[in-house]
């Protein structure tokens, strides 16, 4: 690694020194996460990425944790290999990533109340505009789960004119996906549909997958200020579970199911409305009313266990931006206001539960230009949530559980942005966060006492965060990012397997370096690289001085890129590394550190008139390796990953 890295700084100082070879980058993006109105990155104070639809063509990703895997700082942990159960990491949580890291599509909170995490097969990656990443807490902006960062999909709008789009694609492992689009626009109506069907037999056995999506958006430009939005989709899934593999296991067959007979559903229906309004030129106001009903069914054969669950939620987010002139300098304010009611209702042949999560959150962020050059960004965010929970243990031994508890938390942030050049930047950042307990983490089964209860001793986390940061334009054609950060966090919410409980651990730290850099070398050869340091430990008793499982030191990625060097042609290959780590559940860190790997990915894609072909290759090496690793009592356990696979489609637009 190291030689690696010290061979890639040479190459790209050696390019740089030529700028009569290098050509410039396209112009920088802006985003709407960071500050939930449009804004450049060069002045968020925070690490920001937006993952484009040249990027999304030009990747072998078949999912959004497949995309995700090669920024900078993020590490995913994909379970079965297809997309479904992944856990996505910002910052260094380990296995309680899925409740730190916060995840909208279009601005709607799509984290689940309980244990099931986020299903990122919900939102296919045809239908996909830009994905926008905010590192580091957007507490005070998004509330709860948002304490390593934020991650937003963005769905694509209605295009101008009439326009459809057919593909086939076939792949390793009798894959094969099949989809149609169409979108149309008027003077004062735009409207897109879409429609995909995907079904693959999976790496390992009883790894199968079948999906269908269908989807719609609508806009409606009422009048000059006026704006309409409505949007949903449906989606439903049916996948395999072939459970972990020991050493041993693995050995004379990675491939096999330990559970052959495990499978479950999921159906996902979302509908959303919206309307942005201009008072002004310089005051606007947006409100989205939504409302999601995902219900799944799981058949664990294995343990003779069969469940079935509905998580139905109805978020209301009015929010208002006001922008001008205060003493001088150019001063924005956004508020507004998060209302949204959860209700979980499960049964299985175990329990019966209902149980509802109501959360308020009030927020204000103001960025106030103190001097032209510099940025300086503060806000507060109060939030009130209310759980009630009525649970009964079908098997009789415990007592029914009927009770309701609730929390008030707040949040503040504040930020300063120095814009030492027309495109260049610094800035410094200080946070506060907090994360609330899921509700599955809320309940317990006392069997000494012989009931189920509430855990209130189980408390809320919350998190310190420091971070500074530089984004430099070494002239037109390169450009890097440095980030530094550490964030101390109290009563952190994790399971502890020594006691089979849930509990707030003392204190932990995280720090870390995140680099990045963008070459283009000229009109037809990029680069672009990454490579994150984090440090993830305890510091007090019972683990003290222990690193947190699952997080990898060192984690890098090289992505190179031909472009029209044979006219309409796009090839590119990414380099793939992931230090070693700690097995998750692995707290005491006595069973060591699983072995890091690295892989090669490259595609191919020729565009001609109205057709575009591609071929890709995944683990050209053929690296055996596990992402998901997992230790009890009696040891490591193991979820391979594929080896080399291929995927190949075709696609033609009307």
């Amino acid at each position: 690694m190291k030689h690696l890295f010290a061979s890639l700084t040479i190459v790209l100082l050696f390019l740089s020194a030529y700028p009569v070879l290098a050509q410039p980058l396209d112009m920088e993006p802006v985003v709407v996460t960071a500050t939930r109105t449009e804004q450049a990155i060069r002045t968020v104070p925070a690490n920001v990425t937006v993952i484009d639809q040249e990027a999304i063509a030009s990747s072998n990703a078949q999912n959004v944790v497949e995309l995700l895997r090669s920024q900078e700082g993020i590490v995913v942990r994909d379970l079965l290999g297809n997309g479904k159960t992944a856990s996505v990491d910002l910052r260094g949580f380990g296995e309680t990533s899925a409740a730190n890291t916060l995840v909208l599509v279009d601005g709607r909170r799509v984290n689940a109340i309980d244990l099931s995490g986020t299903d990122w097969l919900q939102i296919p990656l045809d239908q996909i505009e830009r994905i926008e990443i905010i590192r580091g807490t957007g507490s005070v902006l998004y509330g709860d789960n948002a304490t390593g960062g934020v991650i937003n999909i963005l769905t694509k709008v209605p295009t101008q004119g009439v326009h459809a789009t057919a593909g086939l694609e076939a792949g390793s492992y009798d894959a094969n996906k099949q989809k149609v689009s169409l979108s149309a626009s008027a003077e004062d109506l735009a409207v897109s549909l879409y429609a995909s069907r995907s079904d693959t037999d999976g790496y390992r056995q009883n790894n199968d997958l079948l999906t269908k999506d269908l989807g719609a958006k609508l806009t409606f430009f009422a009048t000059d200020a006026l704006t309409l939005r409505l949007n949903g989709s449906y989606h439903y899934d049916d996948y395999g579970m072939p459970g972990a593999l020991t050493a041993t296991e693995m050995a004379l067959d990675r491939r096999a199911a330990q559970n052959p007979d495990d499978d479950a559903q999921t159906h996902d229906r979302y509908l959303q409305a919206g309307m942005d309004f201009d008072l002004d030129a310089a005051n606007h106001v947006s409100a989205d009313l939504s409302y999601r009903d995902r219900d799944t069914d799981t058949n664990v054969v294995s343990w003779a266990y069969k469940a079935s669950s509905s998580i139905k939620t109805w978020g209301f987010t009015p929010r208002y931006t006001a922008e001008g002139d205060l003493l001088g300098h150019h001063n924005q304010i956004t508020t507004g206001a998060d209302l949204y009611r959860s209700r979980l209702e499960s049964v299985s042949n175990y329990s019966l539960a209902d149980i509802d999560k109501d959360s308020l959150g009030l927020y204000i962020q103001e960025e106030y230009s103190l001097l032209p050059a510099l940025i300086v960004s503060a806000g507060g965010r109060l939030e009130w949530t209310r759980y009630d929970f009525s649970q009964e243990d079908l098997s009789g031994w415990l007592a029914p559980l009927d009770d309701s508890a609730s929390e008030r938390n707040h949040a503040w942030s504040f930020g300063l942005t120095y814009l030492y050049s027309d495109s260049s930047s610094a800035f410094l950042r200080v946070n506060k966060s907090f994360r609330l307990p899921l509700v599955d983490e809320m309940v317990e089964y006392d069997y000494m006492a012989g009931a189920l209860r509430l855990n209130n001793a189980l408390r809320p986390q919350t998190s310190m965060h420091y971070e500074a940061g530089v984004r430099h334009h070494f002239g037109e054609a390169l450009q890097g990012r440095l980030t530094l950060f550490q964030a101390d966090t109290k009563n952190e919410i994790f399971y502890n397997p020594l006691y089979f409980s849930n509990e707030n651990h003392p204190e932990i730290r995280r720090r870390g370096v995140e680099l990045g850099a963008d070459l283009k070398v000229n009109p037809y050869l990029s680069f672009s690289g990454n490579y994150s340091y984090t440090r993830a430990t305890f510091e007090k008793a019972p683990f003290e001085g222990n690193d947190v499982p699952a997080v990898p030191r060192h984690k890098a990625n090289i992505t190179a890129k031909l472009t029209d060097l044979v006219p309409g042609t796009i090839l590119s290959a990414t380099y793939n590394y992931m230090g070693e780590i700690y097995a998750i559940s692995d707290q005491s860190n006595l069973l060591g550190k699983t072995n890091s790997y690295n892989t090669l990915d490259a595609k191919i894609s020729y565009r001609w008139n109205n057709f575009k072909t591609f071929f890709g290759v995944n683990n050209i090496t053929g690296v055996k390796y596990s992402q998901y690793v997992v230790a009890n009592s009696a040891g490591l356990n193991y979820y391979p990953a594929a080896e080399r696979n291929w995927v190949a489609g075709l696609e033609c637009d009307f």
